[in-house]
């Protein structure tokens, strides 16, 4: 084989040339949460390629555990994931993925959480007399946020729903767990309408609306009023 300059010399095999990982050419971002509920999440996820890098997928691994719990999620082509059947304030962990082919690199892992307003119940058959009930109510979840505020929001009369901006409230501490508080100064045979409700730095939510009805009052025995 000529060397260009009049003398000739042999070459060795070619030999293939070994590129560099694709971690040398491919840089992932952290996941980011665009929004959540109390069991979903809206996840993003970015990466940057190198040209003439194909990147056949790429998406989301999360779970409690990334070494034993890991559930595997493809992106959307806008590069967004969905994440459901989550348990409001359980710890998860997550971290970006993408394929070139065979070849797969993961990105660091991030934390993952969601939370939800809490989930309050309304005991029904509240003991009541002429003029008061004894109202309960139960915080069950407080949904990875603490509740700082839980009560019963009430009214007089038949209701289907409560509103804790135009309706009497009733304040009970914080905290989940069961609650009881006594509501007086009702009037005697009336119907009132009531119903539990627990806060936390989600939101406000309330359990079902329970109704029921005052005792009659009993008669005032006094001296009797004589004419004439």
């Amino acid at each position: 084989i000529s060397n260009g300059s009049g003398s000739n010399e042999i070459l060795s095999d070619p030999k293939k040339v070994q590129l560099k990982e694709l971690e040398d050419y491919v840089e992932l971002g952290a996941p980011e949460v665009v929004s959540y509920d109390k069991t979903t999440a809206e996840v993003e996820v970015k990466y940057e390629a190198a040209a003439g890098v194909n990147i056949s997928e790429y998406g989301l691994c999360y779970g409690t555990d990334l070494q034993s719990d890991v559930v595997k999620v493809k992106a959307t082509a806008d590069g967004r994931v969905s994440l459901k059947n989550l348990v409001a304030g359980k710890a998860y962990q997550m971290r970006s993925y993408v394929r070139d082919g065979d070849h797969e690199i993961c990105g660091k892992p991030v934390s993952l959480a969601v939370y939800g307003t809490p989930v309050v119940l309304t005991v029904v058959e509240p003991k009541t007399d002429s003029e008061s009930a004894v109202l309960s109510g139960k915080v069950e979840d407080d949904c990875g946020k603490a509740v700082t505020e839980r009560g019963f929001i009430w009214c007089e009369g038949a209701v289907e729903s409560l509103d804790v901006d135009k309706n009497a409230k009733l304040k009970s501490g914080s905290g989940s767990g069961e609650f009881t508080e006594i509501l007086s100064g009702l009037s005697p045979n009336r119907i009132y309408s009531f119903c539990a409700y627990a806060e936390n730095a989600e939101g406000l939510a309330c359990g079902d609306v329970v109704r029921f009805t005052t005792g009659v009052a009993l008669p005032v025995h006094g001296q009797p009023y004589i004419t004439g």
